[in-house]
């Protein structure tokens, strides 16, 4: 195989991620697809996915280095749970001006880095996708861009579609929020996870 799917992450403090551990591990009384973990199904909250050639994973890995570099850690705040078509489970942040700058900053340097390589989920779905994300498949590989990112840290993924009204499981979304000070890149699994660290990145303090 000459690509990698990679997955270009927040990665939260261990107090959150410890949180966020517990939490999917309760709901798996509900039936779900994975629970969060130590070293596998890691918690996280994506910033962009893409293929990229391995040819290219080193530059990759030079330019988060250098992006890390520019940027200052930041606080992001918690607001609400989601229980979405799908049957994902996530806690949701607000998309503030570090967020977004940090997005941009990562699309502008590894978007090109990615060879015009697509997914293979995002080749089957392309014909049902609306206008809006087949421009944005064809230009990222990534739907997620913009004003239509939404940062969230996923819980775990319902065998079966629950409302979440139906889950008796105590979450606190208010006990989420954190200062952002760590990036990282890792092997995308199934459903969006992070299934193997290949480099994590410190940002300016």
């Amino acid at each position: 195989m000459d690509h990698i799917d990679v997955n270009i992450v927040i990665a939260p403090p261990e107090l959150i991620c410890k949180k966020a551990r517990r939490f999917s591990k309760q709901l798996r009384k509900q039936g779900t697809l994975f629970t969060l973990g130590l070293k596998d199904f890691i918690p996280h909250i994506s910033i962009y996915m893409c293929r990229i050639p391995l040819k290219n994973l080193d530059k990759v890995q030079k330019s988060l280095s250098d992006i890390s570099s520019l940027i200052r850690a930041f606080p992001i705040t918690a607001y609400r749970f989601r229980n979405v078509k799908g049957g994902y489970i996530d806690i949701r942040y607000y998309r503030n001006i570090h967020m977004r700058r940090l997005q941009f900053l990562i699309l502008q340097q590894i978007n090109p880095l990615r060879d015009s390589l697509i997914r293979d989920k995002d080749k089957e779905k392309f014909p049902t996708y609306s206008l809006r994300k087949q421009r944005a498949i064809e230009k990222y590989g990534y739907t997620h861009i913009n004003n239509y990112y939404f940062p969230h840290l996923t819980l775990t993924k319902l065998a079966t579609q629950l409302t979440f009204p139906e889950m008796d499981v105590p979450l606190k979304w208010e006990d989420m929020s954190f200062t952002v000070n760590k990036l990282a890149i890792y092997i995308t699994g199934e459903h969006g996870t992070c299934r193997k660290l290949i480099k994590s990145f410190k940002l300016e303090q």
